[in-house]
């Protein structure tokens, strides 16, 4: 064991070990390219109403566009001839312009050249321009702006998103999109409360409650923020949602009011129920959060392509040998014959060395239909039409109606080898459609499943543990009502309620339908109706939810002027607060896993009456630690755990979050498919754990680690504790039977390796790992945490930020060597869509910002599995077939040049006429291979739904790489070519001695026309039988071809 302990240390302990990752791993590269723009000053200043002031920050200006109107030219340029294949025809064509190489017209290579290069160009355009279109919307929406005239007076100004600059004082209606991240100055909402929505950040579409600084909380009017002088000192741009401080001094004002996230509304989020704000500007542009976790858009290049990229080179390299090789023995046939033969005329005379040298041009422009023109024309019209049949599919509709759209066409192929998916939760797998279930009382369950009407019978009977439960639902919470209906001034009997959770909203929804309901909230009044009659409640208190405390709690004033506290939370952070016997606590442990076994969430409540003596002490000492600058959050933590502390246990709530259709039952097939999954939400870690429950990616057979650290060094024991216990034991001898060997695995091929070793084990393992904890994996430990999730069945990653989703994204990508998918429905998810290899985003309840962003976009997750499994599938036959039988018919037929050089003293003339070979791949054999590439079924598409293994079979199958085209080029092309030239040889004699029956000489022409026919006969032959699905269209084509 003391060996092994070394390699612990060494592995997992150390500042080395760090060092060493952090130099060879390519997440470090996204990370810094992720983290661009925060090399910003540690604070920055902006001044109230004072614009000469506030200058030298960016613009506010969306782009996401990848081309402008200056580099469109040399840009689009450079990514068409990026591409090997096209940069080789750009220098035949050249080559075609020379005198005296050639004997080819320089049409010949040119308009295929133009035509390729001009129809991806026009592609690539015609997408970026889509995306311009909506750059455009978004910067010339206006917004009102307060301005101060030459003579102080305020006025207010309507003013474009695109000129917006920090130090405005924006005035934002309700509903209106939030253009910049500001800070709130005023609300019309009494107390100086205000909601938005963050679908577009979080993909949450529940409200989220902000308040207005402390400094201008007694602002009444606009003329009052009119006339404000003074400034505000912030941190600098971050890319943490969560991460905000500063502080704002009025003029006149002694001290500085400290101002935190609470202040802080985000660019890219809606103002809900709130009829006017003003809010100062502080980021502007990239500047912006949502902007810092964005990344420039990718130019993606597929599987095939680079494969095909890698296939051209090596052609394009023995291509070269044997120009060389053919070019010297033009040079010795140039001494040896030519020169002795005057009637060639004045180039009979040339040196050896001179046609040597002139040949090496002539040959590359003779054999370069190695390399097949046609093929990237027909793969640019074939993935064009396959995404058209993806749109145009019926069963690829979501319930809505919409259709699915590929906007990167160019990736069709690369949805049927996907090996990892990366998935968001909410708005992803589930609907945000909370729904109250079922409550419990120590040992005793409330099932309304089972009687809808039970609670309310019961809370009538005014039955005490009841009325607890009802009344906690109904009060402690953050939720507001809202009368206002759909139609513009309609007014509602009884409201709708918005709030930041959409478990809090299905609570207080749940207290209504038991006979408790909210009916008005402002900033320190909560009132509620219990039949019929009015309670009003003072609330005097609140002490809000954060990932660390896992709680939240309310301080309310009772009618009879006596305090209460409310608190709920997670089970593990409410049992060390109330007071229980161990009895009470077993039987409350029973009812949450009962809940836990059916995937509910569940909340914990419970309560404390204070004495006013008591609330008055908390309130001083509250009310110190939210004004504090200096270690507020450790002052505000402690002023909470005085009141949240020997509290009387209510009860516990279940509620059930609604998955979207089919999801367990998806999930399943895409791990019969041999595909991973994992989920990367920002919720916390109890909310994705039931949803892991809810959709069978945990199950109660399995072991779960949690991984939740504060420091790199309890990082490392606990992946050497998580290995030791559920890792070690695997037995993978030469992989990670012992530490040593999972410290070699430091190159994709080893990864590769290590992970089939893994994937054929049972694996009862899944792993959940909160968003600092991930950070420090992310920092120094990547490639060990990887070595251990390859145990797992599920791995869930919780509280992550936008930039770590698509830093995980690339861990998996470039560690394991795979093809990743990644697949989200908000603005959040917008990185890691674009840096998987294929990003599927699906339409959101509110935005679109995560489809737009995408490779694909789809209405509903269970779509996933048609959209992989058929059309990823057949496009990972059909595409390969595609290539593979064009570089062999332009093989077989190029031979036929080679071979007969050795007749004709090496001067690169053709055997073939120059206007066959054109029309031989434009015309004769351009169609069948696209007929193949569009209709091509290997398997029925109920045996592939219903048999998911043969997704995995396809994708393990090597289609196209190396062996293929060994097989297609060395051993049919070659082969054929043999077969043809020399048979047609043996049987009618060279050039010379090919005759017609008259006795007259057929001729070089003659003896070409015999071997084109030849050739195209068994091209489309072999076109034919290479097809497992024949239809009439694809048989008459092939017959008109000949």
């Amino acid at each position: 064991m003391g060996d092994e302990d070394g390699d612990f240390a060494q592995v997992f302990g150390g500042d080395a070990g760090a060092k060493t990752l952090k130099s060879d791993t390519a997440i470090q590269a996204t990370k810094k390219e992720l983290n661009r723009k925060d090399q910003a000053p540690e604070t920055r200043v902006v001044e109230f109403n004072n614009e000469p002031a506030n200058t030298g920050f960016v613009t506010n200006i969306i782009k996401s566009t990848k081309y402008t109107w200056w580099n469109v030219v040399p840009k689009s340029l450079w990514e068409q001839f990026r591409k090997v294949a096209n940069f080789y025809f750009l220098i035949v064509a050249i080559l075609t312009f020379l005198p005296g190489v050639t004997s080819f017209s320089p049409s010949t290579a040119v308009i295929p050249l133009v035509l390729v290069v001009g129809f991806s160009i026009a592609r690539e355009l015609y997408d970026d321009g889509m995306r311009g279109r909506s750059d455009r919307r978004s910067n010339h929406q206006k917004f009102s702006v307060l301005k101060r005239d030459a003579k102080g007076s305020g006025m207010t100004e309507e003013v474009k998103s695109l000129n917006i600059k920090v130090g405005d004082i924006l005035v934002l209606k309700k509903n209106s999109p939030v253009p910049a991240d500001c800070l709130a100055l005023l609300s019309t909402e009494e107390g100086g409360v205000l909601y938005v929505s963050t679908a577009q950040l979080d993909g949450e579409t529940n409200l989220k409650r902000h308040l207005v600084t402390q400094a201008t909380k007694d602002l009444t009017d606009a003329a009052q923020v009119h006339a404000l002088d003074g400034k505000a000192e912030v941190s600098g741009p971050n890319p943490q949602f969560e991460v905000f401080q500063g502080s704002v001094k009025l003029a006149g004002a002694e001290d500085a009011v400290p101002v935190d996230s609470l202040n802080l509304i985000l660019r890219g989020s809606t103002l809900r129920n709130t009829e006017e704000v003003h809010a100062l500007v502080v980021y502007t542009g990239v500047d912006s959060k949502v902007a810092l976790n964005m990344r420039d858009p990718p130019s993606k290049m597929c599987q095939l392509d680079r494969t095909l990229n890698w296939t051209v080179l090596m052609i394009f390299l023995l291509l070269v040998i044997l120009v060389i090789v053919f070019a010297a023995l033009a040079g010795v046939a140039q001494e040896r014959v030519v020169q002795e033969s005057w009637y060639l005329g004045p180039t009979s005379t040339d040196s050896g060395v001179a046609v040597g040298f002139r040949s090496v041009a002539t040959f590359i422009v003779l054999f370069s239909a190695w390399i097949p023109i046609s093929l990237f024309v027909s793969l640019e019209s074939v993935r064009v039409f396959q995404a058209l049949f993806m749109f145009r599919d019926e069963k690829m509709k979501s319930y809505d109606g919409r259709r699915m759209a590929a906007s990167s066409t160019n990736l069709s192929d690369t949805l049927g080898i996907v090996h990892t998916i990366l998935s968001d939760k909410t708005g992803t797998l589930t609907r945000n459609v909370m729904e109250y279930v079922a409550c419990a009382f120590s040992g005793e369950i409330i099932d309304i499943r089972e009687d809808p009407s039970l609670m309310k019978d019961r809370l009538a009977a005014g039955e005490e543990k009841v009325n607890d439960m009802a009344s906690a639902m109904a009060i402690c919470h953050s939720v507001v009502p809202d009368f206002h209906g759909e139609e513009e001034g309609e007014i509602l009997e009884h409201p709708t309620y918005q709030g930041q959770s959409p478990d809090e909203v299905s609570l207080v929804e749940s207290a209504r339908s038991f006979g408790l309901e909210l009916m008005e909230r402002s900033v320190d009044k909560m009132v509620l109706v219990r039949n019929g009659e009015k309670e009003t409640y003072e609330m005097v208190g609140e002490i809000e939810f954060n990932s660390d405390r896992k709680r939240m709690s309310l301080v309310v004033k009772l009618e009879d002027g006596n305090y209460r506290v409310y608190t709920k939370g997670a089970d593990t952070t409410m049992f060390p607060r109330i007071l229980i016997s161990s009895e009470e606590e077993k039987g409350i442990e029973d009812d949450l896993h009962a809940f836990a076994v059916e995937g509910l969430r569940t909340l914990v409540f419970a309560s404390k009456d204070i004495t006013e003596e008591q609330y008055q002490s908390w309130q001083t000492l509250w009310r110190e630690a939210l004004l504090s600058t200096d270690g507020r959050e450790e002052k505000v933590a402690a002023a909470a755990e005085v009141v949240e502390s020997d509290m009387k246990f209510i009860g516990v709530t279940a509620v059930e979050d609604k998955l979207q259709d089919q999801v367990p039952e998806t999930i399943e097939f895409l791990r019969n498919a041999g595909i991973s999954l994992w989920v990367l939400t920002g919720d916390k870690r109890e909310t994705a754990e039931n949803i892991g429950y809810s959709a069978a990616m945990l199950s109660r057979s399995m072991t779960v680690v949690h991984m939740e650290a504060h420091s790199q060094e309890e990082v490392s024991g606990m992946l050497e504790d998580t290995y030791r216990t559920h890792c070690d034991s695997a037995g993978f001898e030469g992989t990670v039977g012992n530490m040593k060997s999972l410290q070699s695995l430091t190159n994709v091929k080893q990864a590769k390796k290590y992970k089939s070793a893994v994937h054929d084990g049972d694996k009862s393992l899944a792993v959940i790992i909160d968003g600092k904890t991930l950070q420090f994996v992310l920092d120094s430990y990547a490639k060990y945490f990887l070595a251990i999730t390859d145990h797992c069945k599920t791995v869930i990653c919780c509280r992550v930020t936008p930039m770590q989703k698509a830093l995980v994204v690339r861990m998996v990508k470039k560690l394991r060597g795979c093809v990743t998918l990644a697949i989200g429905d908000g603005g959040n998810d917008v990185s890691m869509i674009q840096e998987a290899d294929v990003g599927v985003g699906l339409y959101g309840k509110e935005g679109t910002q995560a489809s737009r962003s995408a490779d694909f976009a789809i209405g509903e997750f269970k779509l996933l599995k048609r959209l992989l499994c058929i059309h990823g599938h057949y496009c990972w036959v059909r595409n390969p077939g595609l290539i593979n039988v064009s570089f062999y018919k332009n093989v077989f037929i190029t031979m036929g040049q080679v071979f007969y050089q050795f007749f004709c003293q090496f001067s690169g003339t053709s055997i073939h006429n120059e206007y066959i070979v054109t029309v031989f791949n434009v015309v004769i054999t351009l169609f069948n291979p696209i007929f193949f590439a569009l209709f091509e079924k290997d398997l029925d598409e109920e045996v592939l739904m219903e048999k998911p293994e043969m997704y995995q079979a396809n994708r393990e199958r090597k289609n196209f790489g190396k062996r293929t085209v060994f097989e297609w080029v060395m051993g049919y092309a070659l082969w054929h070519s043999i077969v043809t030239f020399w048979g047609q040889y043996g049987s009618l004699g060279s050039v010379r001695e090919s005759n017609w029956l008259d006795g007259y000489e057929g001729g070089i022409n003659a003896w070409g026309f015999g071997l084109s026919t030849q050739v195209v006969i068994i091209v489309l032959v072999k076109m034919l039988l290479m097809a497992r699905t024949w239809n009439g269209l694809y048989v008459r084509l092939a017959v008109q071809e000949f």
